[in-house]
């Protein structure tokens, strides 16, 4: 039985990989830094939805620093004084049941926030990072 999830994830970019194909790999668009981060702002918008959650979901930027070279275009929370955050829900279910896949995540966690990774397994089960 092939098991499908939906992927939700709090990360700068994020793919899912297996030796067959990609799944999917997601980054932000390259423009200017804003408050709050929306939906425009992802390459695959068409495959996600962007939803964001928490006191402070309206606080959550996407951030990017012009002239520091090699700088990401990604979420930040530093300007969140309370809980926030974001989920990248997938369009249809993924079928990650091949023994190689992967998935691989680029982020930087500072301060008191946490990064998770959820995967909603079935209507009402998750597993949690």
């Amino acid at each position: 039985m092939k098991k499908h999830a939906s992927l939700s994830l709090l990360v700068f970019c994020v793919g899912c990989f297996s030796s067959h194909a990609d799944v999917l790999r997601e980054d932000f668009l390259e423009t200017p830094a804003h408050v709050p981060i929306v939906q425009q702002d992802l390459v695959h918008s068409e495959f996600l939805t962007l939803r964001r959650f928490g006191k402070s979901a309206d606080q959550l930027k996407r951030s990017f620093h012009r002239g520091k070279a090699n700088d990401p275009y990604c979420l930040w929370n530093g300007r969140c004084d309370s809980e926030g955050a974001i989920l990248f829900d997938f369009s249809h279910p993924l079928d990650l049941s091949a023994e190689d896949t992967f998935l691989q995540t680029r982020s930087k966690n500072a301060g008191k926030s946490v990064i998770r990774i959820a995967l909603r397994v079935g209507a009402d089960q998750w597993i949690c990072s």
